[in-house]
């Protein structure tokens, strides 16, 4: 099951955030998005594992949505559209959400928004292989 290969190859970096070596700055947003596929294929186990780990995690915290984000993102958002290259409504809320949070690197599985300089991008299959 493809799920099963990404939980199993982000494994290494989960495990990183919950044994402190990493700590982990996001928005909600994540919580929506790393449940979507696991739901989608029936994976409720992996759901519940993941939903876990991001609410009871002493190394991950999670921030909401709230006027300084927005305004963060919409900024990135301007900044960023043109030139072949634009940031998605919920890349540049959790862009925002790592910048005003003091998040050193914005770890992704999009090779595209190494275009953002305000702060350092990693390819989350980068640093899994």
């Amino acid at each position: 099951m493809k799920t099963q290969n990404i939980y199993q190859r982000s494994k290494s970096f989960f495990s990183a955030i919950s044994g402190g070596n990493i700590f982990d700055v996001s928005s909600y947003l994540s919580l929506l998005e790393v449940l979507v596929k696991p739901i989608k294929e029936s994976a409720r186990d992996i759901a519940l594992k993941y939903k876990d780990f991001m609410l009871s995690s002493s190394s991950l915290r999670l921030y909401p949505l709230d006027d300084l984000v927005a305004e963060k993102a919409a900024e990135l958002r301007a900044k960023y559209y043109g030139n072949g290259f634009k940031i998605k409504t919920p890349d540049a809320i959790q862009i925002a959400t790592g910048i005003l949070n003091g998040a050193e690197v914005f770890i992704t599985n999009d090779r595209n928004l190494k275009n953002v300089t305000e702060i350092e991008i990693a390819v989350l299959d980068e640093i899994a292989s």
